[in-house]
């Protein structure tokens, strides 16, 4: 239950309503003169792990947020699969009794050792302030690489078990909603923009119906860049995706009216009367009630509220609210439909 704890306390976010569903940055970073975490030994794990935990400990003295360790050993399976589905993607297998997860007293921020590599951190926001977000990572590189001495090359820049991701050691991603920019089909387009920024993307679901908007954007390379510098690019790159979304949707809008209501209204029943609800149903009466309250066609409620409806229709999520794990998938189906009508029932839509 630590786990679903920790992402329930997103709900208390009052992020703006935009295109950007999600922020989320990954900094890879690791120590001088020690193998990576596939060839280390036990001893130079446990000098990882040590040096974080005494970073931590400082870190938690500054007043700013804390960290809290985490026993990946008492995790169970669902429990991991809800922090891969938030963005917390670390590695199965391997070493596991060396690593160490320290989650933020406030949704938003963790940290792993011994992973794919010995230092990973994590920020994610659904604010759409990317800017932001890395100022929270950048303040906590900056205070740890007081204390532990980050493997530096000048010519390949920071050193990553990857070599993707050497130079900055910052994965970034975004998650964004732009059905009008798919409806059109104009992500071929968007996706040539973005190739020059440096960025590649996708959709969130290939297995997702037609009408399911969610598309993650990813940097394609980490070097010859500073973190920043990726941080700007996309930020600019979002400026655009906003001013074409925009366009696009009103012109799909104006053309399908009527249908979009129907659908979104549609949805709001689906899920109130619902006493099975399959994942994929459910996702995609989601995607239209989103985009209902995105663009007022439904009243109104909080980007965050509306997230937290989407995460509780993973069967994770119901699982860990049930307390039940290994759920048949008509069991899964029946809990998810209580759980999403008492949502939606407090929602009052």
């Amino acid at each position: 239950m630590i786990v679903k704890e920790w992402l329930d306390k997103e709900e208390n976010s009052n992020s703006e309503w935009n295109s950007i569903v999600q922020t989320r940055l990954k900094l890879a970073r690791n120590m001088a003169g020690i193998p990576f975490p596939d060839n280390m030994t036990t001893a130079e794990a446990a000098e990882v792990n040590d040096k974080v935990s005494q970073a931590v400990q400082k870190w938690n003295e500054t007043g700013l947020v804390k960290f809290t360790p985490v026993s990946l050993s008492a995790l169970s399976e669902g429990e991991k699969n809800l922090l891969l589905e938030s963005g917390i993607d670390f590695p199965e297998g391997g070493n596991s009794q060396w690593r160490k997860l320290y989650l933020s007293d406030s949704w938003g921020m963790a940290i792993l050792t011994n992973g794919d590599d010995h230092f990973t951190a994590w920020a994610l926001s659904h604010d759409g302030n990317l800017t932001e977000t890395w100022e929270k990572l950048s303040k906590l590189d900056d205070f740890f690489s007081q204390y532990i001495p980050f493997a530096f090359d000048h010519e390949f820049g920071y050193l990553t078990a990857s070599p993707l991701m050497a130079g900055t050691g910052l994965s970034v991603r975004e998650t964004v909603f732009i059905p009008g920019i798919s409806q059109l089909r104009q992500i071929e387009n968007l996706a040539g923009k973005l190739a020059r920024s440096g960025y590649r993307i996708g959709a969130m679901e290939r297995n997702a119906s037609e009408f399911f908007p969610f598309y993650v954007i990813e940097n394609s390379y980490s070097m010859g860049v500073s973190e920043k510098g990726l941080c700007n690019r996309l930020e600019e790159a979002n400026k655009n995706i906003e001013f074409v979304e925009d366009k696009a949707w009103n012109t799909w809008y104006s053309a399908h009216e009527e249908l979009c209501k129907d659908k979104a209204w549609r949805a709001i029943g689906t899920l109130s009367y619902a006493r099975s609800l399959p994942y994929w149903e459910g996702v995609e009466c989601f995607a239209w009630i989103y985009n209902g309250i995105r663009h007022k066609l439904l009243p109104a409620q909080t980007k965050a509220k509306c997230l937290q409806l989407l995460k509780m229709l993973s069967t994770s999520y119901v699982e860990q609210k049930v307390q039940q794990e290994g759920l048949s998938e008509k069991d899964s189906n029946r809990w998810r439909a209580v759980i999403v009508r008492e949502f939606i029932k407090a929602m009052n839509i």
